[in-house]
């Protein structure tokens, strides 16, 4: 019992080492990619396959609390991810659609 209770301790510490570690960074970390519109369709499924293992090895594989841990934030980063190129996808639709109607105004004058 004693012993439960001290790795029940350790894991909720690291635990918090990690989610102090997320809150002290000084703001996101920026990256850019260029991807086609064609390629977004192929990209997000592979990441949402990459997303759905990673979650499948944290529920099945008997995993540490600790790897359980940065596998969920793995799926977590991914999820952003997948998340921030949907956005963009749904922006860049909209002004291609604007830039077609406002083209076709054009024409029409």
């Amino acid at each position: 019992m004693k012993s439960e209770q001290t790795a029940v301790i350790k894991d909720m510490e690291f635990l918090l080492k990690e989610l102090h570690k997320e809150w002290e960074r000084p703001g996101a970390s920026k990256a850019s990619v260029s991807i086609s519109l064609e390629e977004v369709d192929g990209i997000n499924d592979k990441l949402k396959e990459i997303i759905y293992q990673t979650q499948k090895s944290v529920d099945e594989d008997e995993l540490t609390f600790k790897q359980s841990i940065a596998k969920s934030k793995e799926c977590y980063v991914l999820l952003r991810v997948v998340r921030k190129i949907a956005k963009k996808r749904i922006n860049a639709k909209n002004r291609q659609s604007t830039m077609n109607l406002q083209s076709s105004w054009i024409r029409m004058s």
